[in-house]
């Protein structure tokens, strides 16, 4: 009877998260109730107590697997083992398995890495930005070159990452776009990467919403590696060179890692890929998207004038825009009839033909890791490095933005009227408007002492110090500097109304000067020290096995400072600019009780634990509050998983959307609001306060996980896994603006600025816009792997890999009480997977990915970006193989010199992108962040080990 009712249960279970999603706390009561079942309906039996039993003869050669750090978790678990949280792990064999040479590529593993076809996290750094148009430089910012992970689509800074699990500082606080930097993380020295795809802000504190990508460098080997790669496609130069030498020594109680890459790339052009190669798409099925002056636009031949309102006097026939006559000099006033009728795009520039899809960019780095065993319990560590990323952003023709208006009565001005330039300066660099030199840059220490106490606790006290820096230097904004430029046409120094490609009356270094100088600043440091201890309780015992727990504390320190050459225009100040600093204090527990252990041999309970954990964190400008988490995980059978957890998540309001100078605007309220207070409607441009907000609290969110791991028993299957784990988010407060006035009026009313004399309320006089916690986001989700590892002696070692995500919900509020706005439709499902087979010297591999299309709107009638699928093979060779028997036999001494000197030497061949795809297109142009806009790619690894 008990059997059946457990089997029931088991069977409800898995049929309620097949068809819906059902709450954490609901599966865990569940699971717990199986346990009840048992203890209930069977026959009574007597539970031996696993610590009072004799324990069993160590089986001869059998080895004890020490455990390790786990992603997920604060308390000691073993490595690959299945527990209450999903966990995606690359090991090092694996990574070099795919040739890839760096973090942006490898982010392509992971199928929770959002993309929606953009640039998103792969830092190409060029200024075409996928799914948009070509930039004039604006958009070429520091951000394309970062990369970073975007789990979930939640944004980059609601992903955690931590190397050796610890915090790395954020960059890109300058504007707002705060995130986590992976450029400079060479790969040579990553021993595994491990992504937890649900809420960890219980484990970890702020920013862990969507997910955590915890990068653990290599330690305690020795000898010495040198690796060489090289990578380039079929047809173009490309190429990208990478050097990666790794030194390890262990000299007893010393053990000391060392290692130091470089990597170069070459750039890619925009016109070396029929899809990007032009702004007019009406060849790819799309439209043409020449920008008008105004947006952007740059003209071609001598310039265009525009009129600033109405038509040009004197023209032949009547229009807004003329073309300065082919070989003016600007010696003498040519009269308006000599200027030819255009319209506002006829002579627009394609700027395709100016930008990189790559830009050219080299990275070195150096660091290491050492520990010294102090005493047989006592080891003092030290870890460090730095890593240098820097990438030349090339800019555009200079117009400055078509931003030069010319006086009525100014030299060579034929019309009599106000105009606008619309004039590309073709004596200046091509390439000069918008270029700059970008350098991402990340030092970092951290020392401390860990050691064991009693007879299985643990501790680790660190002081952790990183440095996350971004400089923009040679940088040249494509703006019109004012400063500059109207000093110099109030005294009519500058000639305009001329034919750049055949004169040059004007001195190039006061052209050059009129452009905004854009070098900026952004330096991050932050200090953690933090005490930490885990264990088993001492005193206590279940019947199941001891209680374990992990307790400790925190606290961080945060300096910001960010400059730039010019401050913005008081009437926007997009740009947080000074020295900024804010501390967190935090504590957090965590625990993990065995209520069911395999030494009990219940039928149909093989295992049932339970966890908890909890964490408070105190900002001093965002507050503090309590972040808990439970879960249980439950096994009817050795080879049968049930796991549910609920955590409760935040991420603190970034410091832009705190600290962004206040500032006054005004909006030209065309549709007018009404004053509900006073009864009228409010008409005609009003003043608003833009910039940050100090009363914004930290966004929240409740994350539901619900997950079944079936590892087959079947000798035939042996080494299969198969995993399924639905999650549902609850993403509440929000930080967001509102879309129209009246929505400021009727939400917010004490948002109302007033006239404080006369009758009150007061008339409103302007309204304060600035962000506030008001938006809400639920998703639903399903996670899908499959692993499989078989070793046979005749044919060889096989492992492969598929992962999967599949979205099934994706609701916007953007409003209280609002109705959803469902995104479902961007929300693509993303497959990734990794075949390897090797036997002795031999080794192959194929790898790739999938993402199916996304659609314009929740009709699914237009499509957005189409489907993609890559394709990876690779093919590896060991020179210095050779049968063990044949090894020991000859002797190293006796072995010939070619054998020698190949001994440990590796060359993998690797083919990207085999059927040469090109990325998904939208409108003719290509989403970048799914796939590599070089297509077919090869590369060559030469690894040897001495």
């Amino acid at each position: 009877m008990g059997r059946f009712l457990l089997c029931h249960a088991i069977s409800s279970l898995f049929l309620l998260m097949k068809t819906s999603l059902i709450s954490a706390s609901r599966a865990i009561a569940m699971v717990l109730s199986m346990g009840s079942v048992v203890a209930l309906a069977q026959t009574p039996v007597t539970v031996p107590n696993p610590a009072a039993a004799k324990p069993a003869e160590k089986k001869e050669g059998a080895v004890a697997i020490d455990a390790v750090e786990v992603t997920g978790s604060r308390i000691r678990g073993l490595l690959g083992e299945a527990d209450f949280s999903p966990v995606i792990s690359f090991s090092r064999q694996e990574i070099e398995q795919t040739g890839l040479t760096n973090m942006g590529e490898i982010s392509r593993l992971i199928p929770q890495a959002f993309s929606q076809g953009s640039y998103d996290g792969i830092g190409f750094g060029g200024q075409a930005q996928g799914q948009s148009t070509v930039s004039d430089g604006s958009t070429a910012s520091v951000l394309t070159q970062r990369t970073n992970v975007n789990l979930r689509g939640l944004g980059a800074a609601s992903t955690l990452i931590l190397v050796n699990g610890r915090r790395v500082a954020r960059s890109g606080n300058i504007r707002g776009s705060d995130g986590y930097d992976l450029t400079g993380i060479p790969v040579a020295s990553i021993e595994r990467v491990e992504i937890l795809t649900d809420g960890a802000s219980a484990i970890y504190g702020s920013d862990a919403l969507a997910g955590v990508i915890n990068i653990i460098l290599r330690r305690n080997y020795s000898g010495t590696e040198a690796a060489l790669s090289y990578e380039n496609t079929f047809d173009s130069d490309t190429a990208v060179s990478n050097l990666a030498l790794t030194h390890g020594i262990t000299r007893g109680p010393l053990s000391l890692t060392i290692t130091a890459t470089y990597q170069k790339r070459n750039a890619f052009a925009a016109v070396d890929r029929p899809y990007a190669a032009t702004d007019d798409w009406r060849t790819l099925g799309g439209t043409s998207t020449f920008s008008s002056y105004g947006a952007g636009g740059f003209a071609t031949g001598a310039g265009v004038v525009q009129a600033v309102t109405g038509n040009l006097p004197g023209l032949s026939s009547p229009s807004q825009y003329a073309v300065i006559p082919t070989g003016a000099t600007g010696s003498a006033t040519l009269p308006a009839s000599a200027y030819t009728p255009t319209t506002v795009s006829a002579e627009t520039g394609d700027r395709a033909k100016y930008v990189n899809l790559i830009s050219p960019q080299f990275t070195r780095t150096i660091g290491f890791r050492g520990t010294y065993d102090l005493r047989p319990n006592v080891q003092l560590y030290l870890n460090g490095g730095y890593n240098e990323t820097r990438t030349h952003i090339e800019g555009m023709p200079v117009n400055y933005r078509n931003s030069i208006l010319v006086p009525a009565n100014y030299p060579g001005n034929p019309f009599g009227v106000q105009v606008r330039l619309n004039k590309t300066f073709w004596e200046l660099p091509q390439n000069l408007q918008g270029e700059k030199f970008t350098t991402n840059s990340n030092l970092n220490f951290n020392a401390g002492v860990a050691g064991k106490y009693w007879a299985d606790w643990r501790y680790d006290l660190s002081l952790n110090w990183n440095r996350s820096g971004l400089r923009n230097e040679n940088a040249f904004d494509p703006v019109l500097n004012t400063a500059v430029s109207d000093p110099l046409i109030a005294a009519q120094r500058l000639v305009l109304f001329y034919d750049s490609r055949t004169s040059q009356p004007n001195d190039l270094n006061t052209l050059r000067s009129m452009l905004r100088p854009g070098n900026a600043s952004d330096r991050t440091d932050v200090a953690v020290w933090s005490a930490t201890t885990d264990g088993a309780l001492p005193w206590f015992e279940l019947p199941a096995g001891p209680i374990r727990i992990a307790a400790g504390a925190e606290r961080t320190t945060e300096n910001i400072k960010t400059s730039q050459s010019i401050p913005d225009d008081p009437r926007i100040n997009l740009s947080l600019l000074g020295a900024f600093e804010r501390t967190l204090d935090a504590g957090y527990a965590e625990t993990r009780v065995p209520v069911v252990a395999p030494t009990h041999r219940l039928p149909l309970l093989h295992r049932l634990d339970l966890t908890a954990a909890i964490r408070y964190d105190h900002y001093s400008d965002a507050g503090g509050d309590y972040s808990p988490r439970y879960g249980a995980q439950l096994r009817p059978v050795k080879w049968l998983l049930f796991r549910a957890t609920r955590n409760h998540s935040f991420r603190a309001p970034g410091i832009q959307a705190l600290y962004r100078p206040v500032t006054a605007s005004t909006n030209g309220n065309t549709a007018g609001f009404f004053d509900r207070q006073r009864n009228e409607l409010v008409s005609g441009t009003i003043a608003t306060r833009i910039g940050g907000n100090l009363d914004l609290k930290p966004e929240r969110a409740i994350s539901d996980s619900l997950g079944v791991v079936f590892e087959f028993p079947f000798a035939a299957l042996k080494g299969l896994s198969i995993s399924v784990d639905a999650g549902k988010l609850n993403y509440k407060d929000q930080i967001a603006s509102l879309s129209t006035l009246q929505e400021w009026a009727d939400l917010f009313p004490e948002r109302l600025i007033r006239e404080t004399a006369g009758t009150q309320p007061g008339r409103v006089t302007g309204i304060d816009t600035r962000s506030t916690n008001i938006s809400r986001l639920e998703v639903e989700t399903f996670d899908y792997q499959l692993n499989y590892q078989r070793a046979t002696r005749r044919l060889g070692n096989f492992v492969a890999r598929l992962s999967a995500t599949e979205y099934r919900l994706w609701n916007a509020y953007r409003l209280p009480g609002a109705p959803p706005a469902p995104s479902l439709h961007i929300r693509p499902t993303r497959i990734t997977w990794q075949t390897y087979w090797n036997k002795g010297a031999y080794g192959a591999g194929v790898s790739g990915f999938y993402q199916e299309n996304s659609w314009t709107s929740a009709a699914r009638t237009l499509t957005l970006f189409g489907s993609v699928i890559e394709w990876n093979a690779q093919f590896s060779y060991d020179f210095g193989w050779r049968a063990a028997q044949r090894l020991e036999a000859l002797g190293k001494s006796s072995r010939p010199w070619r054998e020698r000197l190949l001994e440990n030497t590796k060359l993998a061949v690797t083919v990207n992108n085999v059927f040469d795809r090109e990325p998904p297109h939208r409108q003719g142009n290509a989403g970048f962040g799914v796939t590599d806009p070089r297509q077919a790619r090869y590369s060559l690894t030469l690894r040897k080990q001495f």
